[in-house]
Parts: C-alpha cells; structure tokens; sequence
C-alpha cells in the first residue's frame, strides 16, 4: 500500500518519475492504472452504500406488507389450463399504488391493469381502458413499442391469484432478501468500474493532446508514449473528479477540465526535461 501511495504521489508530481516513465514496461502503468481505479471504485462503493443499505434494508422489510396492502382483499383470480376467470364484477380495474380507487369504466389517471374475461380484445378497447395490462380470458395484452397490441397467451397455466397466495409466494421468496444487498454492493462496485474502464476510451484524445503537447515541447513520443503518460497523468483529474462525487457537489462539472489536468500534469513535470531517445542514449 506505501508504494501505491508513493506511485500515486509521483504520478502527480515527480519529473524524475516521469523521466523514466517511457522506459519502463507498460505493464507497469496498466497495473498502475488498474489499482488505482480498484482503489477509487471501492471508495466510491463504499461512500454511495454506506446510505443506500439502510434504506433498502428499510424497504425490504416493508415489502411484504405493502404488497399484500395494496393488492384488493376481495380480488380473487383463477386460471386453469390458461382460462381466466374471477369472483368479481367485470371489467374490474387495479389502480397504481396510492392512486384514488376508482371502477369507473373511463379515467383520465392510467391505471395498472384491468380484469375483463368476457370482451373481445381491440386496441380501441384497450385505449378506452387506459391501462398499462389487461387480464383477458386467456392471455395478458398489452402495447409493444409499436404501439400495437401484443398478447401473451397463458397456454397450461393453472393457479390461484388472491391476497393470501401472494402472501404465501412473497413469504417464500422473502429469505431471499438477505442476498440483495451483498448484490447491490456488487453492481455499485461494477458500475464505478465501469466508468474507470470507459476512462480508458476517454484517454484515447487526452493521450492525442499529449502527444501535440509533446511536438511542441520537443520530445521525441510516439502516440504510444502518449498514452503511456496519460495513463499516470489522469491519477490528479480521477482524484478531483472521486472528491467531487463524495461530496454533495457532485454536478459540478467543467468542460475538458480532465484534459486540461492531464495536460498541465504532463506539462509540469516535462518542463526543462530532455525525454527524446538521443537524451536517453547520453544519459546511459
């Protein structure tokens, strides 16, 4: 851990780091690179669950209830072999949750779905509705992305849909919970990475303005070289930019502000600083 800090201390600052810098393998600043965005994913993880967990512990433990709350007590459906039927009167509307309950047959609100076994399915009827599903005799229907009617046939399916059964069937998926948040942890940490590897991509230009930058200093890099450098370059931009998403500042944004750092990284340690192959050969 002392050498990572010193590394990351020198990729700040060191022009005699940074002198060597394209002597060296680049497995070096790849491995460089890499522990720096583990280093910086997994502090990112841990500021964003640290709040996150206790909320979604919170819900977890409300889920049930409010699902069976918010299902209708006196709603009871039955399929068998792919036929639906009810013990209501029809069409029979399901609200959103925390949506007035209404059955009226028209509603400017959109609803989440409607029970209607008996009449003939029609885009007309359906907008009529204004639901998101509707329950029909033999199928679920809703809009595709076309806006036509897509249908999905319940072929064999037997079962029973009514409050105790949902409470049966979350009470059975509930030691699941427990999983979700090692699993939340995990795709926060993946997704923090993720944004380290498409730096990678990003890099591709900075490494070009590098490259510019060393025409006009007079180095002797190649646009690998280029890349090489900005590899190290961009610890201070990632540094800045990981302090700013802790803090509660994390829409401030500037425009090319990450180039502008690797560039004046670069530009500070280069300063005065013979990097072309002669410089090395009388050097060695």
């Amino acid at each position: 851990m002392k050498d990572f800090i010193e590394h990351i201390q020198k990729s700040i600052y060191s022009p005699e780091y940074y002198r060597d810098l394209t002597e060296r393998p680049a497995s070096h600043s790849w491995k460089y690179y890499g522990s720096l965005a583990m280093f910086l994913a997994t502090l990112m993880t841990i500021v964003t669950s640290l709040p996150l967990i206790p909320r979604l512990n919170t819900f977890l433990a409300a889920l049930p209830e409010k699902v069976v709350s918010y299902y209708p007590h006196e709603l009871r459906v039955d399929i068998a072999g792919g036929e639906v039927s009810s013990n209501v009167a029809e069409p029979y509307f399901i609200d959103f949750p925390g949506s007035p309950s209404s059955q009226a047959t028209t509603s400017p609100l959109l609803r989440l779905a409607v029970i209607d076994t008996k009449s003939t399915s029609s885009l007309e009827q359906y907008s009529a509705y204004n639901v998101v599903f509707w329950l029909s005799g033999h199928s679920v229907i809703a809009l595709d992305n076309d806006n036509k009617l897509r249908s999905v046939d319940l072929g064999n399916t037997t079962g029973t849909i009514d409050a105790p059964h949902i409470r049966a069937w979350i009470s059975d998926v509930e030691p699941y919970f427990a999983v979700l948040t090692p699993i939340l942890v995990i795709v926060i940490f993946l997704g923090m990475l993720l944004s380290f590897v498409a730096m990678l991509v990003y890099l591709l230009f900075d490494a070009l303005c590098v490259f510019l930058m060393g025409k006009v200093m007079k180095k002797g890099w190649s646009y690998r070289d280029a890349y090489h450098i900005s590899l190290h370059a961009v610890t201070l931009p990632l540094l800045l930019s990981s302090f700013i998403f802790i803090l509660p500042v994390s829409s401030f944004q500037l425009p090319l502000l990450s180039t502008a750092l690797v560039l004046l990284v670069v530009y500070m340690n280069y300063r005065g600083v013979s990097t072309d192959v002669e410089a090395y050969k009388r050097e060695g």
